[in-house]
Order: structure tokens, then sequence, then C-alpha cells
């Protein structure tokens, strides 16, 4: 039967992806979850991923304006003095440099006179003021010397993204041996996943599926806090993927797909991992998190995509997630971390 509510039994409670988890039954909040929010993880890390192997596609969304804050080098705007003074002082050194080498150069040619005026020593005070009239001096000549067009200056860049339009379908094994720390990491991940995704790719439209024995489309609020139980057969939920599929044509859409399992799967397994195979060829990318909270082996399932992982990188990705957070962020940058791509 299905059960409202195992989030909040957990100490996680309800939220959308990207907001900070609630509080639990016994009114404390996961200190994990404390340490980095949702949307500021986000925000860390929307740089350093990416969807793998994203094809230009005929669908909705064109190419989109992406504002990006930072620095440039120009001849007006908002000056950053500290970054001009420094590159003005890296030229006056330059410019310094260059004069003694010339001055030595003279000297070489005997180009001087053959006896220089002796230098009286200064006090120690002199020669302090005399190293700072020195800087000044040689900042000064920087700044001269420094063309307009390279202050640094404060910047609203608009960079254009490609225009693509993708899909994520994410499967979480509900069955009876996903107990509730399973179930946790599998929230765990994905709250993260949709918060980072949907920073990056406003425009990605991602579907749920819960799966025991039979496998159900739910709502985003569903797949985080419905508990469903009961045997496994994890080759139905690969057949609802592929149904969904049908609605998103690859001419159109980019095409992803990502389970999380424990591997123990109740029903035939070659089977499974046939259906499995399935949805991988008809994605542009499938991913598999095993959930093994403590460390023990894992189930077949999951060694049969571990396998297929290794040997077909540029269309599988694999991660092992326990109840460590830092098993997330490894997992998040092994589906996502940027790296240049294999061949499928």
């Amino acid at each position: 039967g299905e059960a409202e509510g195992e989030g909040e039994a957990e100490g996680e409670g309800e939220g959308e992806p990207g907001k900070s988890p609630g509080k639990g039954g016994n009114g404390q909040s996961d200190p994990q979850y404390e340490e980095v929010p949702s949307e500021v993880f986000a925000e860390m890390l929307a740089e350093e991923i990416q969807l793998r192997n994203l094809r230009r596609t005929g669908g909705e969304q064109r190419v989109a304006d992406d504002p990006k804050m930072g620095t440039m080098h120009r001849s007006h705007g908002d000056v950053v003095w500290h970054r001009t003074a420094a590159d003005a002082l890296a030229l006056g050194k330059s410019i310094k440099r260059g004069n003694e080498r010339r001055e030595q150069l003279r000297k070489e040619l005997g180009l001087d006179a053959p006896e220089e005026a002796k230098v009286e020593e200064k006090p120690e005070a002199e020669k302090k003021e005399s190293i700072l009239e020195g800087a000044a001096q040689i900042l000064k000549r920087g700044f001269a010397a420094l063309p307009a067009s390279a202050y640094t200056v404060r910047s609203r860049m608009i960079v254009q993204q490609p225009d693509f339009d993708a899909v994520l379908v994410i499967m979480g094994d509900v069955s009876g041996s996903m107990g509730p720390d399973h179930r946790k990491i599998e929230r765990r991940i994905v709250r993260q996943e949709i918060a980072l995704l949907k920073l990056k790719y406003p425009n990605l439209k991602v579907h749920f599926i819960q799966c025991d024995t039979e496998a159900r489309e739910v709502t985003e609020h569903q797949f985080f806090n419905q508990y469903l139980g009961g045997g496994t057969d994890l080759s139905q939920a690969f057949k609802l993927a592929l149904e969904i599929y049908n609605k998103y044509p690859t001419s159109k859409f980019n095409r992803f797909a990502q389970m999380f399992s424990d591997g123990d799967d109740g029903g035939a397994l070659h089977a499974t991992i046939e259906a499995g195979r399935k949805v991988a060829e008809a994605s542009d990318y499938f991913m598999y998190g095993n959930v093994v909270p403590y460390g023990r082996q894992s189930g077949q399932l999951s060694q049969a995509f571990d396998l297929l992982a290794q040997e077909k990188p540029g269309i599988y990705g694999y991660a092992d997630l326990n109840l460590e957070v830092s098993s997330v962020f490894a997992a998040i940058k092994k589906f996502f971390g940027k790296r240049s791509e294999p061949g499928r």
C-alpha cells in the first residue's frame, strides 16, 4: 500500500528541490542539509556541471542570453581600482627593469662618464621614504603607460547558450529492500540534482517514476514524500521510461535517464538488464546510482550497470551512494562534472 509523509518520519520533511529542507518529527533539521542548502549548493557548482552529450535540437528552446557577472578590460565603466592598480604597478616595474637594463648596457659600452659621483649613504628614515617615493613613481609611470582599454571594469556579460531541449526521467526504487536510509539517500541526491540542473537548465523537463513490482509516474512532491514497499521488478520502470520518451522525439529533445536502486531486483535479472539497456540506447546518457547505506555488497543489477559504465562510459554513468554527504558530491561529479566526452 501507499503511505504519505515518510519524509517527515525520517526527519527530512517535505520541501521542494532548491529549498532548505524542513524539520522532522523531532523538531530537528538534518545538520548535513544545514551545512549546504540546496540553493547555495547549486550556485556553487552550476558552472562545474553539464548534461552529457548535448545535441543542438529543433525544439522549443532557442539561443538564450545568460548574464554572467564579472570583470573585463575596456576604456569605460566602473573601474575596479585595486585590479587596475596591480596591472599598472606590474607595467611600471617592467618599465623600470627595462630602463635599468639600458643603463647597464650604456656602462658596458663605455657611454657613461668614467668616474661617477659617489652617492652619499642616506639615513635609514630617508631610505624608507625614498623606497616609498620610488614605489609611487613606479605606479605613476605604470598608469601613464597603461592604455585606458586595459583598465579593469565591472561588467555584466551576456553569454549565449546553445539551442537545445532536454528531458530527464528519474526512476526511484521504492521496494521493500529500500529502507528508510536508502530512501533518505535517494531523496538527498535527487533534491540536489534538481536544484542544480534547474539553475543551469531552467527549461529542462523532468519526469519522476517510482517502482516496486509496478511502475508509476508520480509528481515531484510524491517522489519525495511517498512510500510504496513490496517486491521489485525494475524492468517495469524502464518500460515506463520508454513510454515517456515517446513524447520527446530525438529530433527535438536530448534524452537522459537515471535509476536509483540497491540492485536487489526480484524480477528476471537478464530481462531487467536488457530493459535498462534499451533505455540507455534511447538516451543521450544513462545514469545508475547504487544506493548502499552501509557499504555492503551491491546487488546483481547494480554490478551489471557498473560493468556497463566501465565498458561504455560515453553512454552509462555509475556511482555508489552511502550515508556520507560526500558520496552525493562524488556522484554528481561523476554524472554531470565537465569533462572531455568519450566516444559512444
